[in-house]
């Protein structure tokens, strides 16, 4: 992680005093000290992370002897002490955010670099879905049926079926209806796919759903797929993004709309989309995924129903 995005995790985690040392670290008080320091508190710095341009940090402290080679790790003991002492003046959240885009790239900032505006949109051919049937009338049913995707929706949203990859496949439009792109699920397995047609695929620049959207309702935005089949049956304003970041286009998508409102997974990836949107839109809301499910495509209809009617006015 480079300098920037130590100095913003550090910051989220109540640190804010911090110095950049000659040796290729950030210093600053432990984060831990209100846990496993003396009196609560580092009198004296003893805290560093180190910094890494285009890779994983890690961090020690010469106090406590707090010790890593993944910020992750040091956020799993924050949480745990945060719970044992009441500490509330620490953003976890935000903590989760910075530290899951520490990837092989470094620290992608708030202002993140966008490349979507470099990616010219490629419209394919409809003929293109003739391959592939109607998942419904074909091996795929019980599997559908065991995510809770019904025949009515499996045919509103054109669900398709790859017999020769065993992959759920869902077609994606341009706002306009042009088709955009293919993601495949497999059915024995948690393996996605991005089809390629003339060696574009332009998934990562559209939202699942775009050609539907209504921006005079507020817009549940969700992660995968699955989610937006689940929310779809009970509320059919609803995309979803394929990814845990929003670039410019998809974001300036969902700025159409009068309200954005966050239906994402209960883990880290699902932090960082939230408060991607809370960066552009503060208004946005989060809608909670039921408790002892992990995201939107789990829960039930009566508990997708439950969480949606306080954000949102239910279709039918």
């Amino acid at each position: 992680m480079n300098e920037k995005g130590i100095i913003e995790l550090l910051s989220a985690l109540d640190v804010h005093q911090t110095h950049v040392g000659g040796s290729g670290w950030v210093q600053a008080s432990c984060p831990l000290a209100f846990a496993k320091h003396k009196h609560g508190h580092d009198s004296n710095p003893s805290f560093g992370i180190n910094i890494v341009d285009d890779g994983r940090s890690g961090y020690s402290c010469f106090a406590c002897g707090a010790k890593g080679r993944d910020l992750s790790d040091l956020l799993i003991e924050m949480q745990h002490y945060a719970k044992l002492y009441g500490n509330v003046r620490i953003d976890l959240a935000k903590a989760r955010q910075i530290a899951e885009q520490e990837d092989e790239i470094g620290y992608m900032p708030h202002e993140w670099t966008d490349t979507s505006e470099a990616k010219e949109f490629e419209p394919w051919p409809d003929w293109y879905l003739d391959d592939f049937k109607p998942a419904w009338g074909t091996g795929a049913r019980a599997y559908l049926m065991k995510r809770g995707i019904s025949a009515d929706i499996c045919n509103a949203l054109d669900i398709r079926f790859d017999s020769r990859k065993g992959m759920v496949c869902f077609p994606v439009r341009h706002r306009s209806g042009f088709l955009s792109g293919l993601r495949g699920r497999s059915i024995d397995g948690k393996k996605y796919h991005d089809y390629v047609w003339n060696g574009n695929n332009n998934t990562s620049v559209t939202l699942y759903g775009e050609q539907w959207l209504n921006p005079l309702k507020p817009v549940v935005v969700v992660e995968g797929p699955f989610d937006l089949a689940a929310v779809y049956p009970h509320y059919k304003n609803v995309c979803a993004l394929f990814m845990a970041s929003i670039n410019k286009r998809k974001m300036a998508m969902l700025q159409c709309a009068v309200e954005m409102v966050a239906f994402t997974d209960e883990d880290l990836a699902g932090e960082q989309v939230f408060w991607h949107m809370r960066d552009v839109a503060p208004a946005t809301l989060r809608i909670p995924i039921a408790k002892g499910k992990k995201d939107p495509g789990e829960m039930t209809p009566s508990e997708i129903r439950k969480a949606l009617r306080d954000f949102v006015k239910l279709d039918g």
